[in-house]
């Protein structure tokens, strides 16, 4: 037995330094759950939340084991995804120490409580996303914001729309994505916005066009590859120049996940523009009116690199002949305002995979034209059509699949 509990220096050394690593390993995360609470303590103290993401949810979307939290604490292997601060008095240093914490993903920051000392925590982090409301930051501090050079996305609302506290995000070279919503957008400010050189996305929501040199001045963002504009009254009579924006290749208009009840409000020349920029990839429409009213549809055969076209709900054209003059498109949607004749020269569009027809648009005669477009590989129809209208179109196109959807958009079938 003495034997058996004999052992070497060198084995006794070598247990110590194991037994030493795993205590400060277990260390090290029960000191970061502890200040992690610290911190969500502070934050909810001061109106604010926060978001995580932690390793057990990015492998199986399960929650940490209950012996981990008791070992660890709780949310130690966590990671800061989104912060949220609501702050109308000032709170001295907390940006600060949230950051320093673990710098988050996107930040979200509410209040006059934000001041340009805020800025200098947030401009030396590694956030990608930020999103500034009713805060108390100067052009100075819009400066400093500028030193984050892993920010892309930056949303400003409402009086952080100004020009001069814009202009200096130009210093930004990772910045790709705007986001303006509440603004009022004068020529000055998107002077501003054409000067953010890296810039490639641009989001404009519930926006006003004090005159019409605002929205001409559009085409002066020459960078720019998305467009994106949603809730808007739109000058009438003008339209900027985006046929002079070389790498535009994609347009939303209310369209997507922030569609709004009231649309966009666009002239006649605006529509005729949407045909003129022969760089444009995607054009997709929600819900877009037209005033005064258009005759007819532009002829798109120019827009020789178009593939994608949606236009769910254009109210204000009489007739969308016109889109199958795209013979380029690989994936058509349409709505509200299609009718039968509009899409009677279907099968020009060689290229066409999927079509989707939403609501009243999807009537039995709409689908006898679908049938002539072999190339067809997905279709999506309404709650207008029957049963039997989409077999016969199943027969004729046996290699699409054919999706149902109900009145409220949800998928009920598919063949």
């Amino acid at each position: 037995m003495k034997r058996f509990f004999r052992f070497s220096l060198l084995a006794l050394m070598l247990a110590v330094t194991v037994v030493a690593v795993l205590l400060a390993y277990v260390g090290y995360y029960r000191v970061r759950s502890a200040r992690f609470a610290s911190v969500q303590s502070e934050l909810a103290a001061n109106g604010g939340a926060m978001t995580l993401t932690t390793e057990t949810e990015e492998e199986d979307e399960q929650p940490a084991s209950s012996w981990a939290d008791g070992l660890f604490g709780e949310n130690a292997f966590a990671e800061l995804e989104e912060v949220t601060l609501f702050l109308n008095q000032p709170a001295p240093g907390l940006v600060g120490r949230v950051i320093q914490f673990d710098s988050p993903v996107c930040m979200n920051a509410y209040g006059q409580g934000i001041s340009d000392d805020d800025a200098i925590a947030i401009g030396a982090s590694s956030i990608e996303e930020l999103d500034l409301d009713s805060t108390t930051l100067t052009p100075k501090g819009y400066a400093i914001l500028a030193r984050a050079r892993q920010l892309k996305h930056l949303t400003l609302v409402g009086g952080e729309t100004q020009n001069e506290k814009l202009a200096p995000m130009a210093d930004c070279a990772s910045l790709t994505e705007l986001t303006l919503i509440d603004a009022d957008m004068t020529p000055e400010l998107v002077d501003a916005i054409a000067g953010i050189p890296s810039l490639r996305e641009l989001f404009l929501y519930q926006v006003r066009w004090p005159n019409a040199a605002g929205w001409q001045a559009l085409g002066k963002v020459t960078q720019l590859e998305t467009l994106r504009i949603t809730s808007s009254k739109t000058p009438a009579g003008a339209s900027p120049a985006l046929r002079d924006l070389p790498n535009l290749k994609r347009i939303e208009i209310d369209f997507g996940d922030l569609r709004s009840f009231d649309g966009v409000r666009v002239s006649p020349e605006f529509v005729q523009e949407l045909a003129a920029i022969k760089s444009l990839q995607s054009l997709e429409i929600g819900l877009m009116k037209v005033e005064p009213p258009l005759d007819a549809w532009p002829a798109l055969e120019t827009l020789t690199k178009l593939t994608q076209l949606s236009l769910l709900k254009v109210r204000g054209v009489e007739d969308f002949t016109a889109i199958t003059t795209a013979t380029h498109l690989k994936s058509l949607n349409v709505g509200e305002g299609i009718q039968d004749s509009s899409l009677a020269g279907l099968d020009k569009l060689t290229n066409l995979e999927q079509l989707t027809i939403e609501g009243e648009a999807a009537t039995e005669n709409m689908l006898e034209i679908v049938a002539k477009v072999k190339t067809l590989r997905q279709v999506t129809l309404g709650a207008k059509v029957t049963k039997e209208a989409v077999q016969r179109l199943k027969e004729a196109l046996p290699k699409c699949k054919i999706t149902l959807l109900n009145s409220t958009g949800q998928e009920v079938e598919s063949l």
